[in-house]
């Protein structure tokens, strides 16, 4: 599962090749489903204070699938 470093927190992302995606944030699930073309997911956490929304868009490749990790809407990983 490919992790992210942002700031403190980390993201993993992970898209099986039966199609279910996995969303976890400091090693916790905060989304899961199922799409084979991709999914895309959306969830809020605490960071210091504040309201901070995450959005999570896979995108279908191969050999493996790719993600774009937004943090209030700023793109802070694509691959």
């Amino acid at each position: 599962m490919p992790t992210i470093n942002v700031g403190k927190h980390t993201i993993e992302a992970k898209k099986t090749l039966w199609g279910t995606e996995i969303v976890k944030y400091d090693g916790q699930v905060k989304a899961k489903g199922y799409s084979f073309p991709g999914g895309f997911y959306q969830f809020v956490v605490e960071e210091d204070s504040q309201q901070i929304t995450y959005e999570v868009e896979f995108q279908a490749g191969f050999p493996s699938s790719h993600f774009i990790i937004r943090r209030n809407g700023v793109m802070v990983c694509g691959e």
